[in-house]
């Protein structure tokens, strides 16, 4: 008979005891070690929040040609595609602090993109719903390409640039900022070479000189 006692005794013993490191555990979880998440928002919500914070970083990660479309993106927008990589691979351009509203075209690539900032530990992550399919504010389109007008819409000579600039410039902050000051002087630099017939003959001959190493430089880059 006693020995049963002791061995109820025990049993509840050993049951406080699992109980309260639950318990314990639980605490550190919530206090030491916080979980994030991201805050979906309509695309109201977001024109407020645009509105009302300054310092809000909006990534638009869709890709490049859906981020310059005819449509545009809304005014200030960064781009970093999410399906070719860029995103995931430059996320640490930001500041864990920072907030950030993540669209995309219709929240499919929008949503994976604010959970993958959640699961670094960024602590002010907004996600559009609806993206820019639902957007009825105010857009801005990406200033004119002057290889588009010097190589004369070549697709063929153009998708070398492209995939230069998607494919190494991306790669990079200081690529990125390098193509952000391209698109933004296009249309000082297509003046200057309309008004220097001469100039803008050169600089063509010139850029489809070195498109066939740069193409090789891409290759190179791909496979090492």
């Amino acid at each position: 008979m006693l020995f049963a006692v002791k061995k109820i005794n025990g049993f509840r013993f050993m049951s406080r005891l699992i109980f309260s490191v639950f318990i314990q555990i639980s605490i550190l979880t919530l206090f030491v070690f916080p979980a994030y998440a991201y805050t979906d928002l309509t695309v109201s919500e977001a024109q407020e929040l645009i509105s009302a914070e300054p310092d809000l970083i909006i990534l638009d990660v869709r890709e490049y040609d859906e981020y310059c479309s005819e449509t545009g993106h809304i005014p200030g927008a960064l781009n970093y595609p999410y399906l070719t990589d860029v995103f995931e691979a430059q996320y640490t351009d930001f500041a864990r602090s920072d907030a950030i509203l993540v669209v995309c075209l219709s929240g499919h690539r929008s949503e994976p993109a604010a959970d993958f900032l959640d699961s670094k530990d960024f602590t002010s992550v907004y996600n559009m719903i609806g993206g820019m399919s639902t957007w009825n504010g105010e857009t801005e389109l990406c200033s004119s390409c002057p290889a588009e007008i010097l190589l004369k819409n070549d697709e063929n000579k153009l998708g070398v640039l492209r995939k230069f600039r998607d494919k190494v410039l991306a790669k990079s902050p200081s690529g990125r900022k390098f193509t952000e000051s391209y698109y933004s002087s296009g249309k000082t630099i297509n003046t200057f070479l309309e008004s220097n017939p001469r100039l803008k003959v050169s600089v063509t001959k010139m850029l489809e000189q070195v498109l066939p190493l740069i193409e090789l430089f891409i290759k190179q880059t791909q496979n090492p």
